[in-house]
């Protein structure tokens, strides 16, 4: 980096190369690029160690100008070796040194620039395929070494194997479809890393094993596992900050894979690093490959790989008892009649105070999701949420005993503050579904992008679509029986004895009603209006209209 920045001093500026000049363009003529352009290098910190470049000899580079006359010298000369820079991981990479602190700089056309005339095809043979008596083995260049062909693999289709010569970097389980790959701790995001391709959902807690190679390390690709190749394609992006972050971002090879039913489907991702790491693919979809065949191969110097397997492979489909029960996933009838065998209670309730009665604020998915729900809802429905929350506890704790010791308040919780989140105004005018169906699908992204596990925010959703699915055949699970009793006795005075008389008066207390019996009303008039299909018919448009506008419990509540 100092040589570089040296002899860009001290020579006379140079005419940018055309591709630079395009760039450059780019940057000048687009108000939004330019803009975020220029903030990228402004937000570089003023002070230690972002003052000095990587290697702590210069001032990091600033100016958007003297960048382009930078990268101007390095696209026109070969690449050098440094031990200094291979010290600290900068062999072969100068653009590394001139965008360390900024890895967000558009480079697509750069990158082919900056490989596209040094690739080789150069190959040598003995543990590789090489000539040992020729100077260097036989290799003529760099990118030659990295990509050489191993004369012998080790095969067996009992395991997923390595699928290059690397240094494992991490292994994560239950990896989500959708995450916050951004934020600290770089969990991932599996729609991403897999380019939101349709095959995406069978990784839906997968289980994925990321390694780094090396700017030294054998740089062919070969199958983990034996198989058809499903699908192959490149995700052009290109960026490198860090190994969990880049699987979302960089430059991407995926190949998907499947064959034998004890592993599942196996996607495989090569992730170009840096300005360096091209992604080949040498095989096609559709072609069978034995474990341990080629598949592909990075150019030039550092790289990393995932391997990410379907969580059918290591998980069971079903959950488990503790998931079942935590979660609130047992089978119970959708007839609460069946349930309460014709009587007003099966026990009686006990009087409760909201004070008695303790909400999770303190789990954070639950926090993101409160904040989320007090932003977007109108108070009169925000209420109605909370006011359901202590309902259904009254009516866990005095009704369903056993149950309410191992259901996660948490889990209650999150589907009680999201089960009307589809009657915003933006939600019931922006789809054609149902503001249960819509509501269920926000609260599938937003609580699983909030942190939550796939049993409980799919349990959530569940909830949520089926909580005006009221009938007398088949089965419900318990969280959505108890927030389908809580929604009643709030909507229409329903099951009134399920609560006792001081519980009644103290939460709507706590929870002004703000006159949600005529807001709750309008609202479903609303929807039924834009959308004559919408589900909330099936309980009978004008009965149901009736019922809410006429409820006689909530009545002294209501203003």
């Amino acid at each position: 980096m100092k040589a570089q920045v040296e002899h860009v001093d001290k020579h006379p500026k140079k005419e940018l190369i055309p591709v630079l000049k395009e760039f450059k363009d780019l940057i000048e003529t687009n108000p939004r690029i330019y803009m975020y352009f220029t903030e990228m290098w402004d937000e570089v910190p003023l002070k230690k160690p972002y003052y000095k470049d990587p290697t702590g000899e210069r001032k990091q580079i600033r100016d958007c100008r003297y960048m382009l006359d930078m990268l101007n010298h390095v696209f026109t000369k070969a690449p050098e070796w440094h031990d200094a820079a291979a010290g600290v991981g900068m062999v072969g990479v100068p653009m590394v040194s001139i965008l360390d602190y900024v890895m967000a700089t558009p480079r697509k056309d750069l990158m082919q620039v900056a490989n596209g005339l040094l690739k080789t095809s150069h190959n040598f043979e003995d543990m590789y395929v090489c000539d040992a008596n020729a100077k260097h083995y036989g290799y003529k260049s760099w990118n030659a070494s990295r990509r050489r062909t191993a004369s012998r693999l080790t095969r067996g289709d009992s395991v997923v194997a390595n699928a290059c010569e690397s240094k494992p970097y991490n292994v994560a389980r239950s990896a989500r479809l959708r995450d916050k790959f951004w934020i600290k701790g770089q969990p991932y995001s599996v729609l991403d890393m897999l380019g939101h391709d349709p095959l995406v959902p069978q990784f839906d807690g997968a289980t994925i094993y990321q390694v780094f190679l090396s700017a030294l390390s054998y740089h062919r690709w070969h199958t983990p596992v034996g198989g058809r190749i499903t699908k192959a394609f490149i995700d052009k992006k290109g960026i490198s900050v860090a190994q969990g972050y880049l699987t979302a971002l960089a430059t991407r090879a995926v190949i998907f894979e499947a064959d034998n039913p004890a592993i599942g489907l196996v996607a495989f991702i090569g992730v170009g690093m840096d300005e360096v790491s091209t992604c080949e693919i040498t095989v096609q979809e559709g072609q069978h490959i034995k474990k341990g065949d080629q598949r592909g191969m990075f150019h030039f110097g550092g790289s990393s790989h995932s391997t990410s397997v379907g969580m059918m492979a290591f998980t069971a489909l079903a959950a488990s008892a503790d998931e079942i029960a935590k979660h609130g996933w047992t089978a119970v009838p959708v007839d609460v009649n069946a349930i309460l065998n014709g009587k007003p209670y099966i026990r009686k309730p006990e009087p409760r105070l909201v004070r008695d009665m303790p909400f999770p604020s303190d789990d954070p998915v639950v926090a993101k999701v409160q904040d989320y729900a007090k932003s977007h809802l109108i108070p009169q429905t925000y209420h109605h949420s909370m006011r359901v929350y202590y309902w259904g506890y009254a009516i866990l704790q005095d009704q369903f005993p056993k149950c309410a010791d191992t259901l996660s308040l948490s889990t209650w919780a999150l589907a009680c503050l999201l089960h009307d989140i589809g009657t915003t105004q933006e939600n019931l005018h922006g789809t054609f579904l149902s503001f249960e169906f819509f509501g269920g699908i926000l609260a599938m992204n937003l609580t699983r992008a909030s942190g939550a596990p796939k049993a409980q925010a799919e349990a959530v959703t569940e909830a949520i679509i089926r909580h005006q699915d009221l009938g007398k055949e088949g089965n419900i699970t318990l969280l959505g029986q108890v927030i389908q009793l809580a929604t009643i006795y709030d909507n229409l005075g329903g099951n009134m004895a399920l609560i006792d008389r001081m519980t009644l008066v103290d939460v709507n207390k706590a929870w002004p009603r703000l006159g949600w019996s005529g807001c709750f009303a309008d609202t479903i008039r609303e929807e039924n209006g834009l959308k004559p299909w919408a589900h909330t018919t099936h309980l009978g448009e004008e009965a149901l209209l009736e019922g809410i506008e006429n409820n006689e419990l909530m009545k002294p509540f209501d203003n």
